[in-house]
């Protein structure tokens, strides 16, 4: 049985002990107060004008030193899966060397050991050309064309030919189904192919804070698709789970454990007496995922789908890939230390480490979750650090928990000419709208809040750290695989001209993107000449400046890559989806606890 363990003690870990929880309220506030002295300061001794901030969410706490242990065989064919949306079938690309742009870049120190042999990918919906791609192309739903009968494996497994299983993803910014279909032709089950539906943004279950039963109807147009495709004789034997992800996390740390467990609870209610697919009773079937589960199935995912894990595998030849997977609430970072570095500090014990074993091969692998680090959580940190300090610089205007949207604040993270009405989080305060207007300060002012957020000069307790004061061993020297930023990263990216068509690109283009974001109207029109989709994503989102700002912070400050370390990112490896819920879903059929 799949599990988190306790390495003290032996004893099952839970959710709500193993993921970090925010500390008390006011923690933030000796990094606002802090900031805002070194920026007050250092606007007075510059041209740029005061305003900016750090948001009500304290960071994290330190490791736990808690030691995961996750063994369980996977198979060894195909795994991938979910995020943002699913609207093209954009695949990754890591072909031939850097770009040319990297050339243009300062050395880096961190470069030294970089694997600049990234992994090429066909851009083909599926590599067997025997098998369905879509449920509208499969001739039979309820039968496979790969084989007549199940492997000899299988059958002893008690798998029969055909299987499917349903994982909703139920994450901050909206609830997405994924409907698998597997073969059992050989000794591990192979994907065929995967339906996919997604509810409309912002109708995540954390938006139903106080209404369970709206937050398990939301799931219905989801739960009616997979019923659409998979054959009603397969339905009860199909497993379904809905795993929650950063969303609830952040809703229990504001408001209590009882608001994620009563909305789970009327969701697999309504599982259990509405739906004919099977429920498990293992709590964890429906729950709110661990942040640790959730970066480490994707990465299982994305190896497995490049087939650098497995039996047949030399990883001293073939590095494992390693995954930055930003989300709306939370980022994750995943990747396997490389022992071959001799001179590289051994990963130190704690609930970082998780050890799994795939293809009789076991893998030492760093995870970590940011909880509040988030595309989305990370703009509402910055624009409450704004609106702190804009109030602290300036005693004729009103405490910021009194303001409107009458409010005009200026925002070095939004280019001069903008404006957009945001929502701030006041401590103990009830939110208010605000109106926020761009500034001419650029790119170099908006770093500044971005830096604070950061957090980089948190107290490390266990060396060395990225930023926050996590611990986290060092991607210059245990690490010269290929990286992969996916989820946020790509969407951000991809308009702006580095997506899977770009191959690599190195980490310094994107702060050479958000500096022409900062610049304003004027320089879009130059530097994104002939672009018109990148012209049309910057008008329509102001925030592009500080999404990059922070990006570029998150990798370059937080991660440490040098500016001319090579990343790659994508949507899609051979069609399907990327993110943890394949890999969650093959560890179903492993009849493994998720």
């Amino acid at each position: 049985e799949f599990k988190l363990v306790d390495a003290e003690n032996g004893q099952n870990s839970s959710p709500a002990t193993t993921h970090r929880r925010f500390g008390p309220s006011s923690g933030w506030k000796k990094y606002a107060v802090g900031g805002s002295l070194v920026l007050f300061i250092l606007f007075l001794l510059s041209k740029n004008s005061p305003g900016f901030i750090l948001g009500d969410h304290p960071p994290p706490p330190p490791p736990h030193h808690v030691h995961p242990q996750h063994t369980f065989d996977l198979p060894n064919q195909d795994v991938a899966d979910p995020l943002i949306d699913v609207t093209k079938d954009e695949s990754i690309k890591f072909t031939g060397p850097i770009n040319e742009a990297e050339a243009a870049l300062p050395a880096s120190h961190d470069y030294i050991h970089a694997d600049q042999s990234f992994p090429s990918f066909s851009e083909d919906a599926s590599s067997n050309s025997d098998l369905p791609t879509s449920f509208e192309d499969d001739p039979n739903p309820a039968g496979t064309t790969g084989c007549q009968s199940p492997h000899p494996d299988a059958t002893a497994k008690g798998r029969p030919l055909v299987q499917y299983v349903v994982m909703i993803d139920a994450g901050s910014t909206g609830s997405r189904v994924h409907a698998y279909k597997f073969n059992n032709c050989h000794s591990t089950p192979q994907l065929e192919y995967e339906t996919f539906k997604a509810t409309k943004p912002g109708h995540g279950l954390s938006s139903f804070a106080d209404d369970p039963l709206g937050a398990a109807k939301s799931l219905d147009p989801l739960l009616n698709e997979a019923v659409r495709v998979i054959p009603k004789e397969l339905h009860a034997q199909t497993p379904v789970a809905v795993k929650a992800t950063a969303g609830l996390r952040i809703l229990d740390s504001k408001i209590g454990p009882n608001a994620s467990k009563e909305i789970l609870g009327a969701v697999r209610n309504r599982l259990t007496t509405k739906y004919p697919f099977n429920v498990s009773d293992r709590p964890g079937d429906v729950a709110v995922m661990d942040g640790s589960d959730e970066g480490v199935y994707a990465w299982i995912t994305i190896n497995y789908l490049l087939e650098r894990i497995g039996s047949d595998v030399d990883n001293t030849k073939v590095p494992t890939v390693a995954v930055m997977d930003l989300g709306g609430a939370s980022t994750q970072i995943v990747f396997e230390p490389m022992s071959r570095h001799t001179d590289a500090t051994p990963l130190a014990d704690g609930d970082h480490k998780y050890t799994l074993t795939y293809g009789g091969k076991q893998h030492v692998l760093y995870q970590h979750s940011y909880l509040g680090y988030g595309l989305m959580q990370a703009r509402r940190s910055v624009h409450n650090l704004i609106a702190y300090l804009y109030e602290f610089g300036n005693v004729l205007v009103p405490s910021w928990d009194e303001w409107n949207e009458d409010i005009k604040v200026p925002n070095p993270c939004m280019p001069h000419g903008t404006s957009k009405h945001i929502t701030l989080d006041p401590p103990h305060k009830s939110p208010v709208n605000v109106t926020m207007v761009g500034s001419s300060n650029g790119w170099d002012a908006c770093n500044r809040v971005i830096e604070l957020v950061m957090a980089k000069d948190a107290v490390c307790e266990v060396q060395p750290c990225s930023f926050n004061g996590v611990y986290q061993p060092s991607l210059m020297e245990t690490f010269d695989g290929p990286l992969l930023a996916m989820s946020y990263f790509y969407d951000r990216l991809s308009p702006l001209g580095i997506n899977d068509k770009t191959s690599s690109f190195a980490r310094g283009e994107i702060q050479k993107l958000a500096s022409h974001a900062c610049k304003g109207e004027a320089n879009w029109k130059k530097y994104w000449r002939g672009n018109q989709e990148a012209l049309d994503v910057l008008y329509d989102k102001p925030e592009m400046c500080l999404d990059l700002t922070f990006m570029n912070g998150l990798l370059g400050l937080g991660y440490e890559l040098g500016p001319q370390r090579p990343i790659g990112t994508g949507k899609k490896i051979d069609g399907v989806e990327l993110g943890w819920t394949l890999g969650a879903s093959i560890a179903v059929l492993d009849a493994s606890s998720l």
